[in-house]
């Protein structure tokens, strides 16, 4: 028994960035982002035969087509009253149109193909404000907004020709609270506490019907998280430096049905330590540590144990000589 992969995708970036400041404190920066992905696909062949979802299965963007990515950027600075600054901004992004094709159980009798077009073009805006105040040069308090979006996977779309159903970007919004401080020149810290709120989450659904496999994303979960990370770095004395740092996050689901339900591969808590020393301008020594809390893994609503048939088979190879 052997499975094969093959993934591939080109991508081509051009950006261009324009500054302009009318009077000292503001500041206007502008940007135009193009991307173009000309070639994209996979191949897989898991040769399970009963199972023609996992045979020679191909697929991705219909060939002589591209996935092009059009985005704008601005950011408006103001400074006022000697220690405050505010900054608003905004950027707007779209994906083309494009075609995608998947092909099942190729030269099988029971072969399928699918096929589809992502057709959701319509440009997404997301904003991002921010108001800092600087009490002195040593201390700034920051309180943040912001949005991003995460644009679905063209290999999420083109497993999604099976159900004939498209994707929504993932969408977060943050709201910081972060605190910059400096103690002379010894110690640097940085404190930040922070909300997240996610939603239109893409979640991955397998189904198996008898022995046929089918696997598809959806989008549905709502996420939510809190939670606080700092980072002090320290010199107490020449040739000496050290930097811990830390994260404590708490997430949870509120959709679905899936509130007393553990958010996956999402650890409460992440610690890094690094100091090092340097003994002689040819020696130095260095010690880095991290820490990883306990994470759950992805959570099956319908676990289902599979058919006998579907039991991976083994084969033995090998040479008998005769002595």
């Amino acid at each position: 028994m052997y499975s094969y992969g093959q993934y591939w995708s080109e991508k081509i970036e051009a950006e261009a960035n324009a500054f302009y400041s009318p009077v000292k404190n503001l500041n206007i920066s502008l940007n135009a982002y193009f991307s173009t992905i000309p070639d994209v696909g996979d191949k897989t062949d898991a040769p399970y035969s009963n199972s023609p979802g996992l045979l020679n299965r191909a697929g991705g963007v219909v060939e002589g087509e591209s996935v092009n990515t059009t985005a704008f950027y601005g950011q408006v600075d103001y400074s006022f009253l000697n220690h405050f600054k505010l900054v608003v901004g905004g950027r707007t992004e779209r994906l083309n149109q494009f075609n995608l094709v998947l092909y099942r159980a190729m030269y099988d009798p029971r072969h399928t193909k699918f096929a589809g077009k992502f057709t959701d073009d319509s440009f997404k805006f997301v904003p991002r404000a921010a108001l800092i105040a600087s009490i002195n040069k040593n201390h700034v308090f920051k309180i943040m907004y912001g949005e991003a979006l995460k644009m679905p996977a063209i290999w999420e779309l083109r497993n999604n020709l099976v159900v004939n159903e498209s994707l929504k970007p993932e969408r977060i919004r943050t709201v910081e609270l972060n605190y910059i401080a400096q103690f002379g020149d010894i110690i640097t810290a940085n404190v930040s506490v922070f909300k997240n709120y996610i939603s239109d989450v893409v979640l991955r659904s397998i189904t198996l019907t008898g022995t046929n496999y089918t696997s598809y994303f959806a989008n549905g979960a709502e996420i939510q998280t809190t939670g606080a990370e700092f980072n002090v770095s320290a010199r107490p004395f020449k040739g000496f430096r050290a930097e811990v740092s830390g994260a404590y996050q708490n997430s949870s689901y509120h959709s679905l049905g899936m509130e007393n339900v553990a958010v996956e591969f999402s650890p409460e808590l992440l610690m890094y330590l690094k100091a090092s020393y340097q003994i002689t301008n040819n020696m130095s020594f260095a010690i880095t540590g991290n820490y990883v809390d306990a994470m759950e893994s992805q959570w099956d609503n319908q676990p289902k144990t599979p058919p006998t048939d579907m039991t991976p088979k083994g084969r033995f190879y090998g040479q008998a000589v005769a002595s």
